[in-house]
């Protein structure tokens, strides 16, 4: 895998600037940061297609997306215009390929609909990429504030203009493992363009495989990108319960901090959304190398105020060393939480009960349990 290139102009360090990870306050990691940045919480809801909040283009063109021409001159005559920005994209400072990148940008987004995604289509069927050396890093509603590549911008704008060629254009990237960072939007753009098509049943369960897939791959999770790690976020979207069961692996103290600092990002991001099948998943895998104190934050997560959750707690307390019980009871109800930028689902506010509610029970139901020495 070809390295990334981390040095930035000041333009672009000052337009990237606010993409800095907010640590959760009880468990903290001073690893991967670069490509967080703090967001407005929203609901739980799965991300809506971003090609909606386009500011680039005036009317969506309603006609039909074409594939890309099979006839040579054709195709190269259609990825001329992307073609033409190469010269301006590989030479002079971070800034200025910069302002050459959003040049391109504009132009696409400024296309009928058909045009740019026949024009995109074709450019990356032709093979040609380039790297920018620059960062890949997700902006509010799952859409890139930039990618390391072209190729990757431009699958991210392709998501966007027209989401239903983007989810066919996923399949062609799914075939072959080049980039961590492609996958990343392929598993993107393959949500947004099932959901547009009453298929987002099929596009959750395709993403459920890939991830499963994209987090097995040896030679990524040995040199985690942020395209690798921005991905965990699939797991969160699909609930896949043996990629959750990867990302606790990845908290064992033998993983590389970054895994384990991106890991808790998605874990606890889970717990907010569906806290008893994180809890579940936990239990069914024997708590394996989950720290106890970590253990005891995930559980003081749960905010679920149902029968079935304070079922869950009550075992829990009762079955944990009077340590690990004692630093769940400090924690709960743990209603922390860190704020980032995700691909497919938000950070949300939404709660099952009040912190009064769960502390009321704690005080009552839980604290109870917990045996003194």
């Amino acid at each position: 895998m070809k390295t990334r290139g981390l040095s930035w102009g000041v333009g672009v360090i000052a337009i990237i600037a606010v993409l800095l990870l907010v640590s959760f306050p009880e468990i903290e990691s001073d690893e991967w940061r670069g490509d967080l940045h703090p967001s407005d919480v929203q609901e739980s809801e799965p991300i809506e297609p971003g090609h909606e909040s386009r500011n680039l283009v005036g009317e969506k063109d309603s006609g039909p997306s074409h594939p890309p021409s099979s006839t040579p001159g054709a195709s190269q005559e259609v990825t001329k215009n992307i073609s033409d920005h190469f010269d301006g994209l590989k030479e002079g400072d971070d800034e200025k390929r910069y302002r050459q990148l959003m040049r391109l940008k504009e132009e696409m987004f400024s296309q009928p609909s058909s045009t740019a995604s026949h024009q995109i289509r074709a450019f990356l069927a032709s093979g040609q990429d380039l790297d920018l050396g620059m960062p890949f890093a997700v902006e509010e509603g799952g859409t890139l504030q930039i990618g390391d590549t072209l190729r990757v911008n431009l699958l991210d704008w392709l998501g966007q203009i027209d989401p239903v060629a983007a989810a066919e254009e996923s399949q062609v990237i799914y075939q072959t493992k080049d980039s961590p960072e492609e996958w990343a939007v392929a598993l993107r753009n393959t949500v947004w363009g099932g959901r547009l098509q009453d298929q987002e049943w099929e596009a959750r369960e395709e993403v459920r495989v890939r991830i499963v897939e994209m987090l097995d791959h040896e030679p990524w999770r040995e040199n985690p990108t942020a395209g690798y790690l921005e991905s965990f976020d699939a797991v969160v979207y699909s609930r896949s319960r043996e990629a959750v069961a990867v990302l606790m692996n990845y908290l064992h103290p033998e993983q590389p901090d970054i895994l384990a600092a991106a890991s808790r990002r998605a874990l606890n991001h889970l717990a907010e959304i569906d806290g008893l099948l994180l809890l579940d998943t936990f239990q069914k895998n024997e708590w394996r190398n989950i720290d106890p104190m970590e253990r005891a934050w995930f559980y003081a997560k749960l905010a679920d105020p149902g029968p079935e959750a304070q079922a869950v707690l009550k075992t829990y307390v009762q079955s944990v060393s009077q340590v690990e019980a004692e630093e769940f009871l400090r924690l709960y109800p743990n209603f922390s939480r860190g704020y980032s930028h995700s691909l497919l689902t938000p950070f949300h506010t939404t709660r099952g009960a009040t912190f009064a509610q769960l502390e009321q029970f704690s005080r009552t139901a839980l604290a109870p349990l917990v045996q003194s020495p």
